[in-house]
């Protein structure tokens, strides 16, 4: 699968990857497409190369880190040149 076509885990960046609303038809379409790349240029995905991001939630977003379970209304994903961070607040 090729979710981040042009993701590279040697850079101090990582690939988010933002999907917005789409019909059915065109998620089957996506789907299929991620196994080649091709989905990247759907008008309703978005890639977009970032070092960090907070992201914030009205309501209670359940995690799983390592085997441990939580909930947090704010997580920030950090990408280091030799490890990734995930820290809920």
């Amino acid at each position: 699968m090729k979710i981040a076509p042009h993701a590279d885990l040697t850079k101090g960046e990582f690939e988010l990857l933002i999907l917005d609303p789409i019909s059915k038809r065109k998620l089957a379409v996506l789907f299929f497409s991620v196994f080649t790349g091709w989905h990247a240029r759907i008008k309703e995905v978005h890639l977009i190369k970032a070092k960090r991001v907070k992201i914030t939630s009205r309501a209670a977003v359940p995690f799983q880190v390592d085997g441990q379970a939580g909930e947090t209304y704010t997580c920030t994903i950090e990408k280091a040149p030799s490890k990734s961070m995930i820290a809920g607040d």
